[in-house]
């Protein structure tokens, strides 16, 4: 089948062979590749107003020509000169699910991107980097043509490396960059010179070098206090003699983050009054950062009793924390203490408070037993133990080291000396009789004694026949 006149371009569709009688689905796949290669002849026939062309937007399910000045339909036609990527090749100026999953095998024969989704990976969506390819395969196969169909200057594709944020400062710039690409073919004589607009006001841009060969030029964009929250579309052209070419990308520009924080403490500070000297506890303080940039902060503790003190914490960025040892001496009183912790930073102040409770001294007290009495029968010759086991519990006070002593042993006997320890603990007592210790049964004291308190207990040692 054969089709001519059209812009002097012939067309010829392979005819159709069938082995036999063809079935209802043969004519309809047949039907459908005709109409197929017609569509191409149709945009072919129209002129697909290709050359010279450039993407500047980025396109995605939904937008149209109205929303993206005909790009999607100049999608749709670079797109459908590719059969086994848009073999449906319609140019309906909406980019919808067809659209979508043809940029994506696109992208994949062009080794742009080959899996993911829109939101993960930007396949199926026409994004910065599938641009600059599709600008460079526009400017390959479509060069900008003058009325006699002779270039009138050089090729080149221009793209960009993506938008750029930025938080606006309280005082002074803050500055971000992106960078604008050039391909050229080959090296040219004549410049391409930048140009950029849409800049907002209060925004600080150095306009990049010129280049006459494949370039990236960097764009450092500064923001003052002055400069309006918001999304503007800076746009960079780029010019050469005879020809121009465009890119955009956003500039938003944010407040910027508030410094912010936190003060806790690990809980109260409970310390028992000394008899004499200092005691000291503690506690940690933690800042913890909530918001924004952190700073250097400081603190200052307010509350603290009659011969109480403190340490200065050291200064922190948070999150940061610092052990509080806070001492009280003998002439602090009895009571509970609000104390305020105060961390600062220029303006911004954080408070924790917790109570330091100072008690009297309960005097050291313990109690004493003894497991059992012990029973030794005197051996005829050699040396015969027995054991038993003395405890101290203590009963009130800070615990303190006791020492032990045994009086009462009879003649011919030993014992082991009893350990110093602090209450509550225990003593393994060994007593041990020989062949001359004499018969009988015999009160043994033990005496333990320290922290200003004394305790005894009696046991039996009965040395038997």
């Amino acid at each position: 089948m054969f089709f001519a006149g059209v812009t002097g371009t012939a067309f010829l569709f392979g005819p159709l062979v069938f082995a036999e009688q063809p079935s209802a689905n043969d004519l309809r796949n047949s039907l459908q590749q005709l109409q197929t290669q017609l569509q191409l002849l149709e945009n072919t026939k129209s002129g697909s107003g290709l050359q010279g062309f450039q993407f500047i937007h980025t396109l995605y399910r939904g937008v149209t020509d109205n929303t993206s000045g005909n790009e999607v339909s100049k999608l749709q036609q670079l797109l459908s000169e590719e059969p086994d990527v848009y073999p449906q090749a319609r140019v309906t100026g909406y980019f919808g699910q067809l659209t979508e999953a043809a940029v994506g095998l696109w992208q994949t024969k062009h080794h742009v991107v080959s899996s993911g989704s829109p939101e993960t990976t930007g396949y199926g969506v026409v994004g910065p980097k599938t641009r600059t390819e599709l600008n460079l395969v526009l400017s390959a196969r479509h060069p900008a043509l003058n009325s006699e169909s002779v270039p009138i200057a050089p090729i080149f594709g221009l793209s960009n490396s993506g938008d750029i944020y930025i938080s606006r400062p309280t005082s002074g710039t803050v500055s971000a960059t992106s960078s604008v690409n050039i391909y050229l073919p080959q090296h040219i004589s004549s410049n391409i010179n930048f140009a950029m607009s849409g800049l907002p006001v209060g925004v600080n841009i150095a306009t990049p070098a010129s280049c006459n060969d494949t370039c990236t030029r960097i764009i450092t964009v500064a923001v003052t206090p002055d400069t309006p929250i918001g999304t503007y579309t800076l746009i960079v052209t780029a010019t050469t003699p005879g020809t121009s070419g465009t890119t955009a990308l956003n500039l938003t520009i944010n407040n910027a983050p508030v410094f912010h924080f936190t003060v806790s403490n690990s809980g109260n500070i409970v310390i028992e009054k000394p008899l004499n000297g200092t005691t000291v506890g503690g506690n940690t303080i933690t800042v913890t950062l909530t918001g924004g940039p952190t700073n250097r902060l400081t603190f200052t503790q307010s509350g603290l009793p009659t011969g109480g003190t403190a340490p200065t914490l050291p200064a922190c960025n948070p999150t940061c924390a610092a052990t509080n040892n806070v001492t009280i001496r003998t002439n602090t009183p009895v009571g509970t203490y609000p104390i305020i912790v105060k961390a600062t930073a220029g303006t911004l102040i954080g408070t924790t408070i917790y109570n330091l409770i100072v008690t009297e001294r309960v005097p050291f007290n313990f109690n004493l037993t003894v497991s059992n009495n012990i029973i030794i029968t005197r051996p005829s010759y050699g040396a015969f133990s027995a054991t038993n086991v003395i405890s101290a519990a203590r009963t009130s006070g800070a615990g303190v080291p006791i020492t032990f002593t045994q009086t009462g042993f009879p003649a011919g006997s030993g014992v082991t000396a009893l350990q110093t320890c602090t209450p509550t603990c225990d003593n393994l007592n060994t007593i041990t009789v020989n062949s001359s210790t004499p018969f009988g049964t015999y009160p043994i004291t033990v005496t333990a004694t320290g922290g200003g308190a004394s305790r005894t207990i009696t046991y039996n040692l009965t040395v038997s026949p």
